[in-house]
């Protein structure tokens, strides 16, 4: 083979492992950094200062928007723990029905949507795009 063959051979060659290099490491970083972010959701702290930093309230604002995110948090957080447990109620009792077979296909099923990421439900089709689906309602006071 002649240099010049062999050098453009070698260049295509590093600009293919190049391109595959940074396809996967932006992968990882973006999983990594949503990770964080939902953990950090997680928390009360987190919750509030999140909110914070796109709000940005003014110091006239900024206590009475606090009082507003950390009851928000509470309530979200206590939905939270009723939904798990309606949810463990509801998986016992169907346990109780099904076979080894469709345990494992409802498993499988529940761990693959808890990795969609939200709003991207394939059977909900233009119901998770903006502007599909039924108007928004406003919340419940309780």
């Amino acid at each position: 083979m002649k240099t010049k063959t062999k050098m453009v051979t070698l260049m295509s060659a590093m600009l293919m492992i190049g391109m595959v290099i940074g396809f996967l490491g932006h992968g990882v970083f973006f999983r990594e950094q949503s990770k964080r972010r939902a953990l950090r959701m997680r928390s009360p702290d987190g919750f509030v200062q999140r909110f914070e930093e796109v709000i940005q309230p003014t110091d006239a604002q900024r206590e009475k928007v606090n009082e507003i995110l950390t009851q928000q948090y509470t309530r979200m957080m206590t939905h939270q723990d009723v939904f798990r447990q309606d949810m463990d109620i509801f998986r016992k009792r169907l346990d109780s029905v099904l076979t080894g077979e469709q345990k494992t296909r409802l498993h499988e099923s529940m761990m693959k949507d808890r990795s969609r990421p939200f709003g991207k439900h394939p059977r909900r089709g233009a119901q998770s795009e903006p502007g599909g689906g039924p108007p928004p309602q406003e919340p419940q006071q309780f």
